[in-house]
């Protein structure tokens, strides 16, 4: 899950190679495309209402408590429980706290086994984050994900990882470390990116 990652840069043809650029050869050769997708884009929680649609295939609570919050015991099938009954290692890793909105909860209960959040990555040292709203930074989480899915996989059983990325959230500002495009800069300007 990228946090607050929107279709227009990840489509975009000049866009999306500059700043994603290993990424869109690897979604060619092992991602799956879903041409319909729907969000609740609503008040708060968005980013876990996401996370709820996407993993049991339901729409959210529509200007309600999102579900993970108000009805963490509610009887669906995720995709998490689906990849559990098939033999599959389940795990969850982000830089936030594990149970943040109510997520660990809510997922523990719907197929994840394994948690890796700010209470396991804090045990690793990395230089402060120049980004004011998140965690643990991006960069060295996704280096540690690598590590726990290997580590998962020693026994030879497939995984199913939820891996949520948090410093793209906004509010969106750039960084030293990561130089953005001239082009970019100025694409990003105009409607319907705006920021």
């Amino acid at each position: 899950f990228l946090e607050s990652v929107r279709g227009f840069e990840m489509e975009h043809p000049a866009l999306w190679p500059s700043v994603f650029p290993r990424t869109r050869a690897l979604l060619a050769r092992h991602g799956l495309r879903f041409t319909t997708a729907y969000s609740s884009g609503w008040g708060g929680g968005q980013t876990v209402e996401a996370q709820f649609e996407t993993l049991n295939s339901m729409l959210p609570n529509f200007r309600g408590k999102y579900i993970y919050r108000a009805y963490p015991e509610v009887g669906v099938t995720s995709l998490a429980t689906v990849a559990h009954d098939h033999g599959y290692h389940t795990v969850w890793v982000a830089g936030s706290p594990e149970n943040l909105l109510n997520r660990r909860n809510f997922e523990s209960r719907h197929g994840t086994e394994r948690f890796f959040g700010l209470e396991y990555l804090s045990a690793i040292p990395v230089e402060p984050t120049t980004h004011d709203w998140c965690g643990y930074p991006d960069e060295r989480m996704l280096q540690e994900a690598v590590r726990i899915c290997e580590r998962e996989a020693r026994d030879g059983r497939p995984i199913f990882a939820s891996i949520l990325t948090l410093n793209t959230h906004h509010p969106v500002s750039e960084i030293p470390e990561g130089q953005v495009p001239p082009a970019l800069r100025a694409a990003a300007t105009q409607w319907p990116a705006e920021k």
